[in-house]
């Protein structure tokens, strides 16, 4: 059962002079739900009405070496044509299943990673993000509780090789996941890093902020962008602070972060815009 998408905004990264991030957001973000008839959402990093993939839950009934009948669940991705997903081939109960790799803020996607993809024949269906086999509780994976985590995907562009993630978290019980963004480098054979959009400065379709981030001593000082809703993020994806911004100029106190690259996230009525600061 393919789910109806919600609202979905298009962003234009704009990088440096040989690179250019195309970033998409999901608002609110999608659920989706391990069952047997099965939830799913299409990703489709270039927008040209032919997905690159499609992450599902899933709840199915097997036989794990071919000796005792079981129930997995969990989430999946099933990938098409020639597009790969950062992980590898590992066991479930002597079976052969498909792992992702959980990727944190700032890991690199590139052509020295090890990809995999849904045609390798597993027990469990898809490259997996996590899974648990009902009799014995064994699970495979490592996005079940973990919290934001992304994915690392390659995949081909009128031939030319691309590279984007998606970001997503999976409960600790195997049973939901929320997919929460994706993002693709449109320059060809350019690297991307987990959660990068490239030179820090988004919006929908050119700059349409006047607006701007400066990071003092305990400080970020955060201009034109009275009235949006703001939250800091740290490499693990979690949200260190969410605040509503009143005036046109204001601080946000930054004492209690550790040091290390964070990303602000600005949401100002149906335009957002993203910075990626580094905290002395």
């Amino acid at each position: 059962m393919k789910k109806v998408l919600l609202t979905l905004l298009s962003l234009t990264v704009l990088g440096g002079a040989f690179a250019q991030v195309t970033f998409y957001d999901y608002n609110p973000n999608e659920e989706l739900h391990a069952t047997y008839s099965g939830e799913s959402i299409n990703i489709d990093f270039d927008n040209d009405q032919s997905p690159e993939l499609t992450l599902f839950g899933t709840k199915h009934d097997t036989v794990i070496a071919g000796v005792f009948s079981t129930t997995l669940t969990g989430f999946a991705i099933s990938t098409y044509g020639n597009t790969e997903i950062l992980g590898r081939t590992t066991t479930l109960q002597s079976e052969t299943v498909l792992e992702a790799d959980t990727l944190l803020l700032g890991n690199t996607i590139d052509l020295t990673s090890t990809y995999v993809s849904s045609s390798t024949p597993s027990v469990f269906p898809g490259v997996g993000l996590t899974a648990i086999e009902a009799v014995t509780s064994t699970t495979a994976g490592q996005f079940a509780g973990a919290g934001y985590r992304y994915i690392g995907v390659r995949f081909d562009i009128s031939g030319s090789t691309h590279f984007g993630w998606i970001r997503v978290m999976v409960s600790a019980t195997h049973d939901t996941c929320i997919v929460d963004s994706y993002a693709y480098e449109t320059t060809a054979l350019t690297v991307i890093d987990a959660g990068d959009l490239g030179g820090g400065f988004v919006s929908v379709s050119k700059p349409s902020f006047e607006s701007g981030i400066s990071v003092l001593e305990n400080q970020f000082q955060l201009t034109g962008l009275s009235g949006a809703n703001v939250k800091v993020y740290n490499v693990l994806g979690e949200i260190e602070i969410s605040k509503k911004i009143n005036s046109d100029k204001a601080f946000i106190a930054t004492d209690k972060l550790a040091s290390g690259v964070y990303l602000v996230s600005c949401h100002q009525d149906t335009k957002v815009i993203t910075y990626k600061v580094y905290k002395p």
